[in-house]
């Protein structure tokens, strides 16, 4: 049994019955040319005499199942996930206009810069934003924010919104995709 060649191995025949009698074909070109109404090899048009027992597809050889098993895509790898000590920090906003009601502490707006990677130089820098509600921009704007799917400010949008509605004049370096044209949006 062990000494049995590729070819010889079993594999189910079109009516799903397995013959150890016909050895498989290896290649493509050892079989034969379908017959109108005869099931053709997906891959290659020939008389598709075996079905793949991992798709159901119809192949002609052995050589035809591994090129239709090759175009299948890859299953994606499973990542673990890592629990990480819980240390959070939060930090409370009331949603509404009144951004006044409620200013975070300077410990607070250091931690946040930190939390989130925001490197800020020039002298009075406006501390960041936690909500686009506290920007009090225009009632369309920030309609116009949530239709576009903008729930939370990215960070470079939680520091470069308030800095340049302060007036200010900036130079915003980040990666893209994080929102740096967005910023200028609520303008």
């Amino acid at each position: 049994m062990g000494d049995e060649s590729q070819s010889e191995r079993s594999i189910a025949n079109s009516n799903g019955v397995e013959s150890e009698a016909d050895p498989v074909k290896d290649k493509c070109w050892q079989q034969r040319e379908a017959e109108p109404g005869e099931p053709r090899c997906v891959i290659c048009g020939r008389y598709g005499e075996y079905i793949c027992d991992e798709t159901d597809d119809d192949v002609c050889s052995i050589e035809c199942k591994q090129t239709l098993l090759n175009r299948l895509p890859k299953p994606k790898p499973v990542i673990p996930t890592v629990k990480l000590p819980a240390q959070d920090e939060c930090i409370y906003v009331r949603d509404g206009h009144d951004s006044h009601s409620h200013r975070l502490t300077d410990t607070q707006i250091e931690s946040l810069r930190r939390k989130i990677d925001i490197e800020v130089r020039g002298a009075s820098v406006p501390p960041p934003i936690v909500a686009f509600a506290s920007c009090e921009l225009a009632q369309k704007l920030q309609q116009n924010l949530e239709l576009a799917g903008y729930d939370i400010p990215t960070p470079v949008q939680m520091q470069a919104i308030p800095a340049a509605l302060s007036g200010r004049d900036l130079l915003v370096s980040a990666a893209t995709g994080t929102g740096k044209t967005a910023s200028f949006w609520c303008l």
